[in-house]
């Protein structure tokens, strides 16, 4: 039995752990969708590019039969991949796939799609394998954590007395929930009948491009939209709609073991809740009348609904809810959605939520909780060992990120971008500090929590790469965010000196206009943007900063906003300079030009400025900012 600690979690985030770590797994999957795009595209230009005129597919050729050695190895690929290939039922996709792979007369573009349904087969193999896995163990862990709630008020010795009552779950029950077709099929079934529609679906479009004389290059685009993105965007809602399901049984063996009569639904209190959902936050049934999708969740793909025994009396038990300017909260768990709503729209009414309960759960709380004091952070290996440790609190599986402290030559540390990195999805494989960092020891902490944050958008949704790289309007956005969110965690650390920013120019600009939107107009500080920038990020929210990037840049910042810091600035422009070095002891033997470059900027057009004079300028704009406020 695990430790005591390992069970101590609000039963109504559990739903919304798991739903995070089912992301982590198809994150995982997506090496073989890649893999399969990959060899498949190979396939093409082998089976194609011999044959192209002016760049475009040849249609005769592509019906024209394979023969001799180019036969024999087709036929073995074929036979490799059936090797690999894991399935005990009979499978539609894999009776195609064997028919196509026992003829003795094939042509190129059967050739194709037979490798297309090959590939196909593997992934389901794969996606069986390892989405059962999570699903069974998800059923346990959430068994066994129901059932530790409902003991330990009992007594304090709370794993002994489950083990006494023998309240383990068997293998064949949690076989029963996985082999159930609750939605007309079980998660193994999905995952096949997905697979074959994905499969079919790119064939016609392949034969389509064939026939129709397109270019290689315009079949490998249209191929990797259709098969790489879509296994990726359905196995997520796959998994994260089964991981609700099972999820949803381990609670009903916790209520059938505990005989509790009816259940709760609880929904979630935010704006992106559905409908349906709202509408049945609150109400109860007996156990033994359940029906999912009726009156049980899941009740729709990627349901977030959860249930908990149901009590007339909620006494003084909390739920966790959205704020208006969408903090987490804690409410009273008798608050339902209407109510909820009520509340959001006049917080003066109804529900009186205190400011001591928000800050309870803070999430930056439990981020630096157990983090080595800043006495303690003396070598490389120290801060590595202070780096792992808030990698972990944030709960990032860093299994498959290799963290490092080597030198970086052109920053003070980075995250690096997977080679697998999809379009949709966000991924690193590496985290960097730089090796013999010379600044004090404050400032390498920050930049351990700034790295930590990019680190968590891994397997977040995004819409940053471009050609390969990541887009520089997103990454304005990203690092502003980032630099905000390491300056509020420090204070949560229990660092109370304001440093200096780093990404000035971003920061400088970016805070006075994204201050103009609704959701960030009561920002005083960088720190009040990092708060909600890291609540976001710990609530799965996503990194899709394009269309922000975009409603930002049409509010205006000039001259007349940044003279608003000029009387301060003249009045303290050495301690600001010695702020700004802080951060940058590289630039401190340059004071007198920097400060030349500083008076030519405060009385220029900002928008013809050297790059000199905007790093200058907006370094000791944001070290102002730092001392008095984002006005």
């Amino acid at each position: 039995m695990k430790k005591k600690a390992y069970w101590q979690k609000r039963s109504e985030d559990r739903l919304l752990d798991l739903l995070g770590q089912a992301d982590s797994v198809v994150l995982k999957l997506g090496r073989y969708y890649n893999k399969a795009s990959k060899d498949i595209d190979k396939s093409i230009k082998s089976l194609y590019g011999q044959f192209m005129s002016d760049n475009d597919l040849n249609k005769n050729k592509a019906l024209e039969l394979i023969k001799g050695d180019e036969f024999r190895v087709w036929r073995m690929t074929m036979e490799e991949y059936l090797d690999q290939i894991k399935a005990t039922e009979d499978k539609a996709l894999l009776l195609e796939l064997n028919t196509l792979a026992m003829r003795s007369r094939i042509n190129r573009l059967e050739a194709l799609q037979a490798e297309i349904l090959a590939q196909s087969a593997i992934i389901a193999s794969k996606e069986e394998e390892v989405i059962g896995s999570f699903l069974s163990d998800s059923i346990k862990d959430s068994y066994y954590k129901n059932v530790y709630d409902e003991y330990k008020d009992k007594n304090p010795e709370v794993l002994e007395l489950m083990d006494r009552h023998k309240v383990g779950i068997s293998r064949n029950q949690v076989k029963k929930v996985l082999e159930l077709p609750w939605s007309g099929a079980n998660y193994s079934q999905n995952i096949w009948n997905n697979s074959y529609f994905i499969a079919k679906r790119a064939q016609a479009m392949v034969a389509k491009n064939i026939i129709a004389g397109r270019s290689i290059e315009n079949l490998s685009r249209d191929f990797a939209k259709v098969y790489g993105k879509q296994y990726y965007s359905n196995a997520k809602r796959l998994i994260r709609t089964e991981t609700a399901y099972v999820k949803g049984q381990a609670d009903v063996l916790t209520y059938e073991k505990l005989k509790v009569e009816e259940y709760e639904l609880l929904a979630t209190l935010d704006n992106r809740t559905s409908s349906i959902c709202q509408e049945k936050d609150g109400q109860h049934f007996p156990v033994d009348k359940i029906q999912i999708g009726i009156n049980y969740p899941p009740f729709h793909p990627n349901c977030r609904t959860t249930t908990i025994k149901y009590r007339e009396d909620y006494g003084d038990r909390t739920r966790m809810a959205k704020d208006k300017d969408g903090n987490n909260v804690k409410v009273p768990l008798g608050m339902k959605y209407e109510d909820w709503k009520k509340w959001i729209e006049d917080p003066e009414k109804g529900y009186n939520i205190s400011n001591k309960e928000s800050k309870e759960v803070s999430p930056a709380k439990e981020i630096v909780k157990g983090l080595p004091d800043i006495s303690e952070i003396k070598t490389d290996k120290d801060r590595k060992k202070f780096a792992e440790k808030v990698i972990e609190n944030m709960g990032i599986d860093a299994s498959n990120i290799d963290i490092s402290v080597e030198y970086t030559y052109s920053s003070r540390g980075y995250c690096q971008f997977s080679d697998e990195i999809i379009d949709e999805t966000l991924r690193y494989n590496r985290y960097v500090l730089e090796r013999d960092d010379d600044r004090s020891v404050d400032y390498k902490i920050k930049t351990s929590f700034h790295e930590a944050f990019h680190l968590r958008a891994t397997g977040l949704a995004w819409d940053g790469l471009s050609y390969g790289q990541a887009d520089s309007d997103w990454l304005s956005i990203e690092e502003t965010f980032t630099e905000s969110a390491a300056h509020y965690l420090m204070s949560e650390y229990g660092i109370k000196k304001k440093l200096a920013p780093a990404y000035p120019e971003l920061l400088g600009k970016n805070l006075p206009r994204l201050k103009q939107l609704d959701k960030y107009a009561k920002c005083k500080t960088i720190n009040d943007f990092g708060k909600i920038a890291l609540e976001d990020r710990l609530d799965n929210i996503g990194a899709e900063w394009l269309k922000l990037y975009d409603e930002m840049n049409k509010k205006k910042v000039g001259k007349e906003y940044y003279s608003k810091y000029y009387d301060y600035i003249e009045e303290n422009k050495d301690s600001l300079f010695d702020l700004m070095y802080e951060n940058s002891p590289q630039y401190k033997d340059y004071r007198d030009r920097m400060k030349e470059d500083l008076k030519n900027a405060m009385n220029s057009d900002l928008k013809k400025l050297s790059s000199n004079e905007e790093f200058v300028f907006y370094s000791i704009v944001t070290c102002a900012m730092q001392k008095v406020g984002v006005k």
